[in-house]
C-alpha cells in the first residue's frame, strides 16, 4: 500500500483531484466495447498512428517563413527578423523546425491541444519555443478573465500567463480548450481495439474455432488438470494444422462459426474508415486501398482535397496563433507568418512548365522568380516582367494605331512620299503568324512591323525581303535572331559574339540574287536563311576577310537535297553578324 500511495501522489502532483486528466492515468475512460481508450493505447491502432504521422509530418515539412508587408502592399520574406529563424529553422537549441512542428501537431491531433513556452529576449523578441506535454498542462480561467497555464513536469510545477504560452487548439466548443479526437471517439476506437483483440485471440488459439471437449464420464480433479495440460499443448499459432489425440472417449464439439462468417476482416477494414473519419483523412492516404487508388491524375486532386479540407484549418489557426502571441502590437501591422504550400501542390514536369509559361507570358511572374521555385540560380535580366504586345481588342483588328505627337511628322512624310501605311499593318502580322506554321520552316526570320525602307515607309519582314530589293538609300536591315554556338565562333575567330544578332539587308539579298540566280527568289528560300544561320550543321572560318577587314564566318546546313552555306561578316562594334552571300 505504501508503494501504491507514493505512485498516486507522484501522478497527481500538480493536478487537482477533480482534474479529468487523472482518468487517463488509471486506465482511461471505458468505451461501449469494454476497452479502455487512452492516447497511448489508441496509438497501437495502425490507423490512428498513420493518420497522426501523415498529418503532423506533412505540416512539419511545409516551410513557415515570416513575411513583411511594405508600403506598396508587397509581401517580402523578413529573413532578418529574429522570429524568422525560430519559426523556419530552429525553434530551440535541441530541435530543428521539422522536429518541433511534428511534435506539436501530433499533440494537437491526439490531445486536442498543443502548448509551447514562449521564451523572450531583449525588446520582448521571441528567441525560442519550448514544447510542453498536453497531459501535464492545466488551463484555468482567473477571476479577471485571463488564462493561466500550470505545467507539471519532472516533479516541478510552473505557472505561465497566456502571453507566455503558444496554445494551438483543436476543434473546440468554448474557444478555450480543444477537444481530443481520442476522447470524443473512444467508442469507435474501443470497437477497433476490440476487433484487434479478437483477431489476436484467433491467432493465439491456432485459428481453430473454440469449442469444448466432451468427456464420457465425470472427471476427478487430477484428471481435469491432465485434460487442461493436454489442451494447452495444442493451442497457439505454432500448432495450426496439427491433429490432437483424444483418449478415453473424449469428443470435441465446436461452438463458434469461422472468422469469415463473422466478417471479422470486414469489420477491421470498416474500423479503418471510421478512424479516418475522426481525423479527416482519406483512407487511401494511409494505405487503405480497398476501394480507391492513389495512382494517376487523381493523386494531384487528392492532395488538393487533403490541403483544402484537412490541413487548411490547422495551418490557418497556427498562423493566427503565432501572429497573436509572438509579435508585438506594432509588429502585427507589418509582419505575418504563412505556411508555403507550394510543394504540396507541385505538379509534374509538364504541368509545371505550362503553368510557368503562362505566368511569364501574362506578366504574373519574372523568369528569376520561376527559377527560384526550381532551386536554380537567377540570371541577368531575369527580374523584369514580360507581356505579349501583339494582343489587341477585337474591335481594333485591322485598324491603324492612333497617331501620337512624336509620330505625326513621320506620318506626314510617309503620306507625302506615296501614301504608305501609317503604322505596321495587321495583315503582315497575320502573314508572319501563318508563315511560322508553314511546313515547319522558320519564316519568322524577320521582325515584321519594326522596319522602314529607304523611303521611310513601314514594311514587314517578308515585305523587306522582296519589295525593298533594289531600293536605293539607307539599307533595310532585318534581324534573324540571336547568335548561337558563340563559343565555337570564338574559337574560330577569337571574337566573343555572345548576344550578337544575325542580320540581313535588302542589299545582301539583291547581291545573292545577282550572283546566284534562283536563290532567295521565293518565301521558302527567305525562310531558309534563319534555318541556316541559327541551326547550322557546321561552322568554319572564311578564307578571306571583308573589304574593311571584318572577319568572315560560314554557316553550312543540308536541307533535303540542298547544301546551303551562309557567308557572313562579323561587325564587332555593332554587335551583329551580317549576311554577305549565300550559295548552294
Amino acid at each position: 500500500m505504501g508503494l501504491l500511495r507514493k505512485a498516486a501522489l507522484t501522478v497527481a502532483r500538480g493536478l487537482g483531484l477533480t482534474d479529468q486528466r487523472l482518468i487517463s492515468y488509471f486506465g482511461g475512460e471505458e468505451s461501449h466495447s469494454g476497452e479502455r481508450v487512452t492516447v497511448d493505447s489508441s496509438l497501437t491502432l495502425d490507423a490512428v498512428w498513420a493518420c497522426t504521422r501523415l498529418m503532423s509530418q506533412t505540416i512539419a515539412t511545409l516551410p513557415l517563413p515570416l513575411y513583411e508587408r511594405d508600403a506598396q502592399g508587397r509581401n517580402n520574406v523578413a529573413s532578418g527578423h529574429p522570429l524568422y529563424r525560430v519559426l523556419h529553422d530552429k525553434p530551440n537549441a535541441e530541435m530543428t523546425a521539422v522536429e518541433f512542428w511534428q511534435a506539436l501537431f501530433a499533440c494537437k491531433l491526439l490531445w486536442g491541444n498543443a502548448y509551447a513556452e514562449i521564451v523572450r529576449g531583449a525588446n520582448e523578441r521571441v528567441v525560442a519555443l519550448l514544447p510542453m506535454r498536453p497531459d501535464r498542462v492545466q488551463v484555468t480561467r482567473e477571476v479577471d478573465g485571463s488564462l493561466t497555464y500550470r505545467y507539471a513536469f519532472q516533479g516541478l510545477t510552473q505557472t505561465f500567463t497566456e502571453d507566455q504560452v503558444l496554445h494551438l487548439k483543436g476543434f473546440s466548443l468554448d474557444g478555450q480548450i480543444g477537444m481530443s479526437a481520442i476522447a470524443a471517439g473512444r467508442h469507435s476506437l474501443g470497437s477497433a481495439m476490440g476487433a484487434e483483440r479478437s483477431a489476436g485471440r484467433i491467432f493465439k488459439n491456432g485459428m481453430r474455432p473454440s469449442g469444448f471437449l466432451k468427456a464420457p464420464m465425470f472427471l476427478t480433479p487430477e484428471q481435469r488438470e491432465d485434460a487442461k495440460a493436454l489442451i494447452a499443448g495444442w493451442k497457439g499459432a505454432d500448432n495450426t494444422g496439427s491433429t490432437p489425440l483424444l483418449e478415453g472417449g473424449f469428443d470435441f464439439q465446436s461452438l463458434t462459426i469461422p472468422p469469415e462468417d463473422a466478417q471479422l476482416l470486414e469489420t477491421r477494414g470498416f474500423n479503418v474508415e471510421v478512424i479516418c473519419r475522426w481525423f479527416g483523412v482519406l483512407p487511401v492516404m494511409i494505405g487503405h486501398m480497398d476501394k480507391a487508388t492513389a495512382w494517376g491524375t487523381g493523386l494531384e486532386q487528392m492532395n488538393l482535397w487533403f490541403l483544402t479540407y484537412t490541413l487548411r484549418s490547422h495551418l490557418k489557426a497556427t498562423e493566427q496563433a503565432i501572429w497573436s502571441k509572438c509579435l508585438t502590437a506594432a509588429e502585427q501591422l507589418r509582419y505575418f507568418p504563412e505556411f508555403n504550400v507550394e510543394g504540396l501542390l507541385r505538379a509534374d514536369s509538364k504541368g509545371r512548365a505550362e503553368l510557368y509559361s503562362a505566368e511569364v507570358t501574362h506578366g504574373l511572374s519574372t523568369p528569376n522568380e520561376i527559377r527560384s521555385r526550381e532551386n536554380k540560380p537567377p540570371l541577368p535580366g531575369g527580374d523584369s516582367l514580360f507581356m505579349q504586345s501583339a494582343m489587341l481588342p477585337i474591335e481594333k483588328l485591322g485598324q491603324a494605331a492612333p497617331a501620337t505627337p512624336e509620330s505625326a511628322p513621320q506620318i506626314e512624310r510617309n503620306r507625302a512620299s506615296g501614301g504608305a501605311l501609317d503604322e505596321a499593318p495587321f495583315g503582315f502580322m497575320a502573314l508572319a503568324a501563318l508563315a511560322r506554321m508553314a511546313e515547319g520552316l522558320a519564316l519568322k526570320a524577320f521582325d515584321g512591323g519594326q522596319l522602314r525602307d529607304a523611303r521611310g515607309r513601314w514594311v514587314s519582314g517578308l515585305a523587306a525581303a522582296f519589295d525593298a530589293v533594289g531600293l536605293g538609300g539607307k539599307p533595310v536591315r532585318a534581324q534573324l535572331g540571336t547568335v548561337r554556338r558563340a563559343g565555337e565562333i570564338r574559337r574560330l575567330t577569337g571574337i566573343d559574339v555572345s548576344g550578337f544578332a544575325h542580320t540581313v539587308t535588302n542589299q545582301g539579298i539583291a547581291h545573292v540574287r545577282k550572283k546566284r540566280p534562283g536563290l532567295l527568289s521565293n518565301a521558302t528560300d527567305v525562310g531558309l536563311l534563319r534555318e541556316v544561320a541559327l541551326k547550322p550543321d557546321r561552322i568554319f572560318a572564311g578564307k578571306r576577310p571583308g573589304p574593311n577587314g571584318q572577319p568572315r564566318i560560314v554557316f553550312e546546313k543540308t536541307i533535303g537535297k540542298r547544301r546551303l552555306a551562309f557567308v557572313a561578316e562579323i561587325h564587332a562594334g555593332k554587335r551583329r553578324i551580317e549576311l554577305v552571300t549565300l550559295w548552294d
